[in-house]
């Protein structure tokens, strides 16, 4: 029986009952490292671009405060001085008007 059992066991282990039982040990070695190492990696990655994120945000929120302020003060500004080129305006028209009709005042 000895003799006989040793090339069914060599048979088993190199055929496709060998392969079948190499592949789901692989498999499962696979599914350790990944459940291990790579998942836990990647959520701390995940976490670390979850908080530069949030930093840009903050930085950018402040920014776009800043543009606003900035654009509402340049706005009033931009006003006072069309008010000035207006008045500017007038008082040249005046002026010509005067120098036309020959006014001397």
């Amino acid at each position: 029986m000895n003799a006989e059992f040793i090339p069914l066991l060599l048979e088993g282990l190199t055929g496709t009952s060998g392969a079948l039982v190499l592949a789901l040990v692989m498999l499962y070695a696979v599914w350790r490292v990944a459940t291990l190492h790579a998942v836990p990696a990647v959520e701390r990655w995940a976490k670390k671009q979850d908080e530069r994120f949030e930093t840009i945000m903050q930085s950018h929120d402040a920014d776009r405060t800043v543009f606003r302020d900035t654009m509402s003060s340049m706005t009033t500004r931009i006003g006072s001085i069309e008010r000035g080129v207006d008045t500017l305006g007038r008082e040249v028209n005046d002026l010509k008007l005067h120098i036309l009709r020959g006014d001397s005042e």
